[in-house]
């Protein structure tokens, strides 16, 4: 009866804690993790089971992606334009 009571009283005890919130993250960080996430999902991702209109579909999906990303990474890190020998005359050598 007594472990009975214990086991009561520590359940009492924890029902009347207060759960710890995670802090909210910012836009930022979902993005971030979402991204993250999407990477580890397409790891190893079983693509030749699929049919074909769910890989045509996939691929559809990632080329978007990978444009976006190019995007992004080139307005991030640009680089910068090599500049092409001009001649005598004036006119570029390409």
């Amino acid at each position: 009866m007594r472990n009975k009571f214990e086991v009561y009283m520590n359940k009492a005890g924890k029902a009347g804690q207060t759960a710890v919130q995670k802090p909210k993250l910012s836009k930022q960080r979902f993005l971030i993790t979402k991204t993250d996430a999407l990477t580890g999902a397409l790891d190893g991702l079983p693509w030749k089971e699929w049919s074909e209109d769910d890989q045509n579909d996939l691929f559809n999906a990632l080329s978007g992606i990978n444009s976006k990303t190019e995007e992004l990474l080139n307005a991030m890190n640009p680089q910068p334009v090599e500049e092409k020998p001009v001649t005598p005359g004036g006119k570029n050598l390409s």
